[in-house]
């Protein structure tokens, strides 16, 4: 018994590398996702249940708002995993006898609205609550109380010439009419008038200016006004047309991962498209060949818009003239209608797989949208896949592989109390 434990210990290839859930937790309690992104985070947290890395090195800049890693990871049980139930695959190291073998990649991830509110929690954030992002958008561009009631002056009361009241003053009445606070100034004689608009105005109300100017001059019943008069306020301060939806960009979680080499493998099957090789006579003969997109570059974010709200992947691929696959989409006519021609009455197109440039996953709770680009740009984008959706990883192997994981685990255990024992 002891003799068969202690073969068993001296195993050289039997190593235990820290889990990846460890190092990543992607929980959205770490507040870098809204608990609105929790479908995606649980998916996530299993498909990485069995995953283990090494030769870890990190990096983060200066204002917190971005950390790099560089690291292998190991798949040491189970290298094939299904996005949900789309039949859609992901397999490392495809084709290798041991797919456990590290695969090295550089990962950044990025959250810039921790550059400017350390304290952000993205659970509290409403796309649609323009009068929070008004206050956000101050903070981001660093626009002070005085600045906005300046661009409120300048840009809210038009100039006639014959009028007997300045801008100042009307400013000072309408705070009076909408807000009932009572303003003491002397316009010709006071320093820094602003500085004391806004500080009264605090004083009286325990709000700031710009909370209160928004309500008399930006908010408005109607939606698509109030995001017009939004934008337009912050045209004086940013280059950016729509700051709303810069906005929505800036506390959007973002991760870019670089894969070194060609070691993971998305797969599609035949029942969402179809591939071709052209037979001697330069005729289309289908394929038993699915389609497989090996990425160089995978780059996640997640998207919270008035328009769209899911987890964005996107794919850019490896290319690769020497691969003449020609693949159709099945769905493509059934997606994508033309206006013109009734009853969907058009021929399936066929493109080339070494034309992909990039493919885009639009993860939904449950829906799921993917959209191929290509390097030509002439060629037509489309979409693939459309149609409900649930994101699931649950697969039974693993719990026969974690029960071999304890067992080994046990099995050192015991060599190690046995050592001791041959000692004593």
């Amino acid at each position: 018994m002891f003799l068969s434990f202690t073969c068993f210990g001296q195993k050289p290839t039997n190593r235990y590398y820290p889990p990846l859930k460890n190092l990543m937790p992607f929980d959205t309690s770490d507040k870098k996702m809204s608990e609105e992104f929790k479908y995606f985070d649980t998916w996530l947290r299993e498909i990485t249940e069995q995953t283990f890395y090494k030769d870890l090195q990190t990096s983060s800049s200066p204002r917190g708002d971005a950390t790099f890693y560089s690291l292998g990871l190991i798949f040491k049980n189970n290298n094939e995993f299904t996005i949900g139930n789309s039949g859609i695959q992901i397999i490392v190291n495809k084709g290798k006898e041991d797919f456990s073998y590290p695969v090295n990649i550089k990962m950044q991830e990025k959250y810039k609205i921790l550059a400017y509110l350390r304290s952000f929690d993205p659970n509290n954030y409403d796309v649609e609550d323009f009068k929070s992002k008004f206050s956000l958008g101050l903070i981001i561009l660093n626009i002070t109380q005085e600045q906005a009631m300046a661009n409120i002056l300048n840009n809210y009361f038009g100039y006639e010439s014959n009028s007997k009241s300045t801008n100042v003053q009307k400013l000072i009445k309408d705070l009076s009419k909408e807000a009932k606070i009572k303003i003491e100034i002397d316009e010709k004689n006071d320093e820094k008038i602003l500085s004391k608009i806004v500080t009264q105005i605090y004083t009286q109300t325990e709000r700031y200016s710009s909370d209160v100017l928004y309500d008399i001059y930006i908010k408005s019943k109607d939606k698509k006004k109030e995001q017009y008069n939004f934008d337009n306020f912050f045209k004086s301060f940013s280059s950016e047309y729509y700051m709303s939806e810069f906005i929505d960009k800036t506390i959007s979680y973002e991760a870019n991962l670089n894969i070194s080499n060609k070691d993971i493998s998305v797969i599609f099957p035949q029942d969402i498209i179809q591939t071709f090789r052209k037979s001697d006579n330069e005729q289309f003969v289908l394929s038993t060949e699915n389609l497989e997109i090996k990425p160089e570059l995978i780059e996640m974010k997640s998207i919270n818009t008035i328009g769209k709200k899911c987890i964005e992947l996107t794919l850019l691929t490896y290319k690769s003239d020497k691969d003449q696959l020609i693949f159709k989409v099945l769905e493509e006519i059934k997606l994508n209608k033309h206006p013109f021609l009734t009853d969907n009455k058009r021929n399936l197109e066929i493109y080339k797989v070494n034309k992909i440039d990039k493919v885009i996953f639009s993860i939904y709770e449950s829906r799921l949208e993917i959209e191929f680009r290509f390097n030509d740009v002439y060629e037509k984008q489309i979409v693939v896949f459309d149609k409900p959706f649930t994101l699931s990883a649950k697969n039974k192997k693993w719990k026969t592989h974690q029960f071999l994981d304890a067992f080994s685990v046990v099995c050192c255990l015991l060599t190690y109390y046995e050592k001791i024992i041959l000692l004593l």
